[in-house]
């Protein structure tokens, strides 16, 4: 069942979604219609697929030169809105704190809310999903508890960090004196809108950093959904080039359809996915415990003396 999931949570979160938002970044930015939504679709499929057909060696060596500048490009754009207004910060960790936990954030509903902001924050990490442990299980090493150990960063500076740096960026746009509310802006728009509250310039940046952050995640995704499908269909050249032509095919439907269902979609899905995987961990922790603690007690020992 969760290997079903996953390949519906490839599908949606990790495919259709990225495309969506793409797309609705280069309509922000750029000005170029919603309804050319199937030309970023053929674009984008076009430039996955040229990458996943290479198989994993392919995606781990596009990712790792994506990735960083990808990041960098944010949260240097991130720090830059938050240096520039300085004084905004405290008021904007205030408001946050208030729309959660007083009388505005129990107005608008405290448990919807709260189960708006953890889908959203499982989204943005992928914590107790599943999803990256499939990438993780392709890591050679001797000592597999090293890897989780690892695995434990991508929480903390996906979520904490940047996600912590976004909502400032946010928040500090709609408490500035700039005319900025908000309004019918969902998504990638709508942070859009906030980066360019400090620097009009902002926005074509955050379309490129957008671009690469739903390539890279759509050659990610697709590593994962193909793992769940030769699981069920067996590894062969037919199996796989099947999945890759579908996972494709999804990345044009997700450039032309409506934001609100690319995100219920990929909400069930991934929400799926992880409501099997934690009763799996379940069943896994005493064994997960036990490794943990064979291993820091050969830590401890100097039997290891670093990590391999």
């Amino acid at each position: 069942m969760f290997a079903i999931m996953c390949i519906l949570g490839a599908l949606g979160g990790g495919n259709m979604f990225q495309a969506n938002q793409a797309h609705a970044m280069l309509n922000y930015a750029f000005g170029i219609p919603m309804e050319y939504g199937i030309i970023t679709g053929v674009v984008l499929a076009a430039m996955v697929f040229s990458v996943i057909v290479g198989g994993m060696p392919s995606i781990a060596s596009v990712t790792e030169k994506v990735v960083p500048w990808m990041a960098a490009l944010y949260i240097g754009m991130a720090i830059i809105v938050i240096v520039s207004n300085l004084s905004m910060v405290g008021p904007a960790f205030s408001a946050i704190i208030d729309g959660a936990f007083t009388g505005a954030g129990v107005a608008g509903g405290f448990i919807g809310a709260l189960i708006q902001g953890l889908k959203r924050a499982t989204f943005s990490n992928e914590a107790g999903v599943g999803s990256a442990a499939i990438a993780h299980s392709a890591v050679k090493t001797k000592e597999p508890v090293t890897e989780g150990l690892v695995s434990l960063l991508e929480p903390f500076i996906d979520t904490v960090v940047i996600c912590t740096m976004t909502a400032l960026v946010i928040t500090i746009a709609g408490l500035n004196v700039a005319p900025f509310d908000g309004a019918d802006l969902t998504g990638v728009t709508l942070t859009a809108a906030s980066f360019e509250a400090t620097a009009g310039i902002f926005k074509y940046f955050l379309a490129v950093a957008v671009i690469l952050f739903a390539f890279s995640t759509m050659i990610s995704w697709s590593y994962y959904g193909l793992k769940a499908w030769t699981f069920l269909f067996g590894e062969s050249s037919v199996a796989e080039i099947i999945f890759k032509l579908m996972f494709c095919f999804f990345v044009i439907v997700g450039a032309t359809i409506k934001f609100g269902a690319v995100i219920d979609f990929s909400d069930a899905a991934i929400f799926a996915m992880a409501i099997f995987n934690i009763i799996g961990l379940y069943f896994l922790m005493p064994i997960v415990k036990a490794e943990l603690k064979s291993f820091t007690d050969r830590v401890k020992s100097g039997e290891i003396k670093r990590f391999k």
